[in-house]
């Protein structure tokens, strides 16, 4: 190590990656199969965790210029000090690196160091400190840019743009505006490679300012297309470029398929209603192209909505003692079960549900349960009781009944609540491999390999693709805490009067069917320029019943305050956004599971424990098939060596 001026000049393994910057402050996993990239990790987990980590200028390249034999102008002048927190091993040599970037530097040179790349490195000098004056000039600034960039660009997340708008450190918001940003790999090196705070402030404005002039002339460019193009036109030039492509692509079943499908549907017999929710479906399905899931999923689903009677019905066999007979001789046990059963078509044969103008109110009977659990064939000796025809409808041929999250731990508090568990102990001794959660993966994992259910778009139902997934009619229920119903208010508004919210089914009865995990906004932070001040509002927001309304009317969530629950004027408050959006009541269902909520415990530990659920072990069980036991023992391992 030698010295030039106050930088000091470092040598560690060098780590080259394609199409990705690790910016400093940013968590990342990304995958080597490179063998000197994968040396690198290796001997830096056995030192001091660091690797130097740089870019390609050449995304597309599976090796940089000069093939074996790296060279200098084919990587970028700045990269990151990265820290390697965990290596995981894939299948065809592929390694999978957890990793935290720490700080910013130039690469000034690259020796071989036999199994693996050396790169001298030098940290990007400070440069000159702004002023107090000039800081808050300087936030100020990026937040006006950012506020600009959040209205143009409809695709950035709403939660990540109040984030950034809510810090008040300089130092933070430049080192998190790239990390929380979509921006292109020139532009993030760009901002790796500002001098000093003033240096990176100016890129990010520029990178900001050109970001919006773009997004604006490409919104002009489209309106001007629109403007000269009428719907007819338009649709025309659609259809005939679509199929273009397919015959090019070879594919020309699609179209072949909804032309069927649109003959189908004009000689269905079936009301008017129907008939135009089915041709709504037919142009969704022309519309998928490339996506061999999603057309498949729509394929399924319109032969399905073909291939049902709406135009015949069946006169039910009503005698409840021929019913039980025929539960009787098909089940042994399940005795609560078909008592359910049977109350239910009591009812139905004494309110005469079944004729056609009793339909549209007729209630359903949903049998919940894991792979294995009889409820198919309860659903036969049903059909076969009332004397009707049994019709099977899978989720591989239809919709999904919801969606596994890979990204985020809702089911997991569900099932450690329900069976009274923690995977946290007491901070200092976690244990993950606890039964509720192998139960409650297990019970994932069953239902994606019945059909029934998908991994969600982009690992949760809480972002772009989530959303878009939730209007689409891809999954009919998923769990998620009550400040999601905010989500539906803000995101998807034409949503509104198609949901129920419903206590969580659960695994025995007795057990606990919600979970209090916590709230928004329950803590003073320490950058608190007031923490007295602002203590006692918290006190007041979340315990006192005045502070409670004014969360619920303008936030839609956090109803903690378990006092206001059963107010008339307040849980049954018309005038109120959310009590109108779902299909029922909010607080009457709160007020249904009052008493069963369960809890969980909180310790440091658990942030790293999610973390490694989102980043491993969800993914490895749900996309790669890996066993649960072991996974789990691999997690369980992982987070020690954490400790």
């Amino acid at each position: 190590m030698e010295e030039t001026g106050k930088n000091e000049i470092v040598a560690m393994p060098l780590v080259t990656l394609r199409n990705i910057v690790v910016m400093p402050g940013m968590m990342i996993h990304f995958d080597i199969r490179k063998k000197k990239s994968i040396a690198a990790v290796e001997t830096a987990m056995r030192q001091e965790q660091r690797v130097f980590v740089v870019t390609q200028q050449d995304s597309h390249a599976e090796e940089p210029k000069g093939g074996e034999e790296l060279s200098m102008d084919s990587l970028y002048a700045y990269g990151t000090v990265t820290v390697v927190r965990q290596l995981i091993k894939l299948p065809e040599n592929v390694i999978r690196v957890l990793a935290v970037g720490e700080y910013r530097a130039q690469f000034l040179s690259m020796t071989d160091g036999g199994e693996y790349l050396v790169a001298e490195t030098s940290r990007v000098p400070q440069g000159e400190e702004p002023t107090k004056t000039e800081r808050e000039a300087m936030l100020r600034s990026l937040k006006e840019l950012l506020t600009n960039y959040g209205s143009e660009n409809v695709r950035l997340s709403r939660e990540v743009l109040k984030n950034l708008m809510e810090m008040t450190s300089l130092e933070k918001f430049v080192e998190q505006l790239p990390v929380q940003l979509p921006l292109s790999v020139p532009e993030k090196e760009m901002i790796l490679a500002g001098f000093g705070l003033i240096g990176q402030f100016k890129a990010e404005a520029v990178v900001l300012a050109n970001e919006v002039n773009v997004i604006r002339i490409q919104k002009g460019i489209q309106e001007m297309v629109k403007a000269h193009i009428d719907k007819n036109q338009r649709e025309y030039m659609l259809r005939e470029q679509l199929k273009v492509i397919q015959e090019e692509l070879g594919d020309t079943n699609q179209l072949a398929d909804a032309d069927r499908f649109e003959k189908q549907c004009a000689e269905l017999e079936a009301p008017e209603e129907i008939k135009e929710s089915i041709r709504q479906e037919i142009r969704r399905f022309r519309a998928v192209n490339g996506s061999v899931s999603e057309s498949a999923v729509s394929r399924g689903y319109l032969e399905t909505l073909l291939s049902l009677p709406w135009d015949k019905q069946s006169e039910d066999n009503e005698d409840i003692r021929n019913a039980k007979r025929v539960l009787e001789e098909d089940h042994y046990g399940l005795k609560k079960v078909k008592e359910r059963v049977l109350e239910f078509l009591a009812v139905r044969a004494a309110t005469h549900r079944t004729d056609a103008a009793h339909q549209t109110d007729a209630p359903i009977i949903c049998l919940v349960g894991p792979p294995g659990t009889g409820k198919t064939s309860i659903a036969r000796s049903v059909a076969r009781a009332l004397g009707k025809k049994y019709v099977e409808a899978r989720g591989e041929e239809g919709k999904f009944w919801t969606s596994v999250d890979t990204g985020g731990t809702d089911w997991m508090w569900i099932a450690m609540a329900q069976h009274g568990e923690d995977w946290s102990g007491d901070g200092t001794n976690p244990n993950v491999q606890i039964e509720s959660v192998k139960k409650m993966l297990t019970f994932e994992k069953g239902m994606l390999d019945e059909g029934i259910a998908q991994v969600s778009p982009d690992g949760i139902v809480d972002n772009e693709t989530g959303f878009k997934n939730i209007t689409s009619k891809n999954i009919v229920a998923f769990p998620k805490a009550a400040w999601y119903m905010s989500r539906f208010i803000k995101e998807m508004p034409d949503e509104k009067g198609n949901w129920y919210i419903a206590p969580c089914p659960v695994f025995e009865e007795g057990q606990p069917r919600s979970v209090g995990i916590g709230g928004t906004g329950t803590v003073v932070t320490q950058q608190s320029q007031n923490q007295e001040l602002a203590a006692e509002f918290l006190c007041w927001a979340k315990m006192s019943p005045d502070g409670e309304k004014v969360i619920w009317e303008d936030l839609g969530f956090d109803v903690c305050n378990t006092s206001l629950w059963d107010q008339d004027d307040f849980a049954h408050d018309t005038s109120n956004v959310y009590n109108t959006f779902f299909r029922n009541m909010p607080y009457d269902v709160l007020n249904e599971i009052k008493d069963e909520i369960g809890l969980i415990k909180m310790h440091k530990i658990t942030l790293t424990i999610a973390e490694q659920f989102n980043l491993t072990v969800f993914n490895e069980i749900f996309e790669s098939g890996r066993d649960i036991d072991e996974m789990l023992q691999e997690a369980q391992d992982a987070i020690e060596l954490e400790l």
